[in-house]
């Protein structure tokens, strides 16, 4: 089964073909992305099902105002992200919060990809800006 994987390597081609870089998921069906100022997001695409995930930096959680923060992350779900899908997540593991967001892969090419990633990168800046104004 390809599941979104095909979709999405092919989306990747056009994308590095106007790039000039080479952009692949790994053996994972993963391809984590650093932009300028550091702004990092990372594509999944499983081969299991047809969506494709995206995960993009919020900040990382301070252990000095945990709760405020994570109850800051709760409200700003619903009043700070104006990309209509997109949530707020906690990787446990990192213990960083992240701006999430899953789209079927049908129909996905590089435009579509580049202004998905954008977008990401976009709301995951006024997260932190809302944060720090908090």
């Amino acid at each position: 089964m390809v599941g979104a994987r095909g979709p999405v390597a092919t989306a990747l081609r056009e994308l590095s073909q106007s790039l000039g870089r080479t952009l692949e998921l790994d053996h994972n069906g993963t391809l984590a992305l650093e932009f300028e100022g550091g702004e990092t997001c990372t594509i999944e695409a499983p081969d299991w099902e047809n969506l494709v995930y995206f995960f993009a930096r919020v900040m990382p959680v301070d252990p000095r105002s945990r709760e405020a923060m994570l109850e800051w992350a709760l409200v700003a779900n619903v009043e700070e992200i104006d990309l209509p899908g997109a949530f707020i997540a906690l990787d446990r593991e990192s213990d960083i919060l992240l701006v999430c967001y899953r789209v079927d892969a049908e129909g996905l090419d590089a435009e579509r990809l580049s202004l998905l990633l954008t977008s990401l990168i976009e709301a995951a800046r006024i997260l932190r800006n809302a944060a720090a104004g908090r």
